[in-house]
């Protein structure tokens, strides 16, 4: 299954508010990479390019992905 990773916080809470699910953290703790189905790229894109989001959506994406970065060692 092709792949969507970005260590980016942001595009990642912006493909969770998207409703992509998230697929496992990878990388080292220091640099840490948000890995979703690659469909997810397109979504990031087109939020970058001008899409929106709700806010509360997208603060309750973010508040779930500090949840994990915490809670995964």
């Amino acid at each position: 299954m092709p792949e969507y990773a970005t260590p980016d916080l942001g595009a990642a809470a912006l493909a969770l508010a998207r409703r992509h699910r998230l697929l496992r953290l990878g990388g080292p703790r220091e640099r840490r990479l948000f890995v979703f189905p690659a469909q997810a790229q397109a979504d990031v894109e087109a939020f970058y390019a001008g899409a929106t989001v709700r806010a509360d959506v997208y603060a309750d994406a973010l508040r779930v992905l500090k949840g994990r970065l915490r809670r995964t060692p």
